[in-house]
């Protein structure tokens, strides 16, 4: 009896570690999550990274939203085998002190963003040109 309650729970072990979703560079593991920004350079030159930290969230549907630093803003993605493509089509207008550079990096990044690296619990989106790089942390 104990050796096949042993097996039963080998078994069950064996199968829940199997079942884990492993997101190394697979586009689906990008729906349904929300990745807070950690670095992000330009021209070689790390931006500050205020208390507004910037945001982003993917959804099943190809959409993105999230904060830029001082506003909010949506848009859309789509992937192949070649990279992603990121459009953000609109956001709010508001002015903030000190986060607005950090911000205009941010969105124009965004629409320059050409390939992704996922692995576990980061996100590295790069830009078709070699000037520009932001690195996530999921929240």
């Amino acid at each position: 009896m104990k050796k096949l309650y042993f097996a039963l729970l080998m078994g069950a072990v064996m199968m829940s570690c199997s079942m884990k979703k492993k997101c190394a560079n697979k586009p689906d593991c990008l729906a349904n999550t929300t990745w807070e920004l950690q670095m992000i350079s330009k021209d070689g030159k790390q931006l500050a990274i205020s208390e507004a930290v910037p945001t982003i969230s993917f959804t099943e549907e190809g959409e993105i939203n999230g904060f830029a630093g001082c506003n909010q803003y949506f848009g859309a993605y789509k992937y192949d085998e070649n990279g992603i493509t990121i459009v953000p089509t609109g956001s709010t207008k508001a002015f903030c002190q000190g986060v607005m550079e950090l911000e205009d990096a941010f969105l124009r990044g965004l629409a320059e963003v050409k390939t992704y690296t996922l692995t576990n619990d980061k996100l590295e989106l790069n830009c078709n040109t070699s000037s520009m790089a932001m690195q996530f942390v999921k929240k």
